[in-house]
């Protein structure tokens, strides 16, 4: 028997810890739906952290499919209180800056969400955040890990939109073409000199060569969410993969905005079809378990080495990876 204040095994102590996070989600849901049926009365930024704990309970799990619930139930709240816009609350009070980061963390959630996802959000008449949701988005990106900038978070968005239509026309292409030209003309450097301002750390060149990593990575995306618009050609490609290993190279172990860089880490192994690349994303990828061990990393590498598996027995190329990931049928998310 074990006395007072000794240590438990490592297996016995994972498994209570394990028990007590289940019987935590369980009250959590609870008092959700509690909540929900008297929702005029509840205190919407309590209610929304709640859910965004919710979310990331399902990260921690594994990054499939029970996500996904949490993220448009929030988006609803979102668009119903309309949390998104300026409030009385001020952009500087403590209240308003709570707003600011729960709301912003669930909208990026809905963003990432929707770029693997098989189909648009069930969110009824709404598919994108509002557009007045954007310069919440900026208040709220320096202290924002994943060091995105809000406007390429905004076209990934539209890509993912596009890349979700059953039949795309001339429109769509050039829309995609529109959105490619956008994020190529995006000045990353001026953008993390703005951040850099009201960031409590000197990370200028850190938010850049993250930053730039995003941008190349979504004009990656772009390509493949119409890939009939040929937007980038094979050179093309290779060098904006190369160009975000370059960039990721520079974030090490102990920078705080590694935990930012798993979307293009796995945006650059989908694209590459050369093994050392790939070789380098999953161990970049296992090297981030390390510091964060969410279930999201390896369901990340379980989607590379599927679209890996598809693409390299494939001998019809038209459309790529991305539409091959979203027939799967499966609610991905990688953050």
């Amino acid at each position: 028997m074990l006395s007072k204040g000794s240590a438990l095994p490592n297996g016995i102590s994972a498994q209570l810890s394990r028990g007590h996070a289940l019987a935590a989600k369980q009250k959590t849901l609870q008092l959700l739906n509690q909540s929900l049926s008297d929702i005029d009365n509840v205190d919407p930024e309590v209610i929304l952290t709640a859910i965004l704990l919710s979310i990331n309970y399902e990260l921690v799990s594994s990054g499939k499919d029970d996500w996904k619930v949490h993220v448009e139930g929030a988006q609803k709240l979102i668009d119903y209180f309309g949390l998104s816009r300026h409030s009385d609350l001020g952009t500087h009070s403590a209240m308003g800056a709570l707003r600011d980061h729960v709301v912003s963390d669930c909208l990026i959630y809905y963003i990432l969400g929707s770029t693997f996802s098989p189909k648009l959000p069930r969110t009824g008449a709404i598919h994108y955040p509002p557009l007045d949701a954007l310069p919440m988005l900026e208040r709220a990106e320096a202290n924002s890990y994943m060091s995105c900038p809000a406007f390429l978070l905004q076209i990934m968005l539209s890509a993912s939109h596009l890349s979700s239509l059953d039949k795309v026309t001339t429109l769509e292409e050039e829309q995609a073409f529109y959105l490619m030209k956008r994020a190529q003309s995006f000045g990353i450097h001026a953008w993390a000199a703005s951040v850099q301002g009201i960031s409590s750390y000197n990370d200028f060149d850190s938010r850049v060569h993250v930053a730039t990593a995003h941008k190349s990575a979504v004009c990656l995306y772009i390509h493949r969410a119409v890939p009939s618009a040929s937007l980038l050609d094979k050179s093309s490609i290779k060098a904006t993969i190369n160009d975000i290993i370059w960039h990721l190279s520079f974030i090490l172990p102990g920078n705080l905005l590694l935990k930012g860089t798993s979307w293009p880490t796995f945006i650059a192994g989908a694209e590459s079809h050369d093994p050392e690349q790939r070789a380098w994303v999953v161990a970049r990828l296992h090297a981030l378990w390390e510091i964060l061990p969410w279930g999201y990393v390896h369901t990340a590498i379980e989607m590379l080495r599927t679209t890996w598996a598809a693409e390299d027995l494939a001998t019809e190329l038209t459309g790529g990876w991305l539409q091959r990931l979203k027939a799967l049928g499966n609610d991905w998310i990688v953050v």
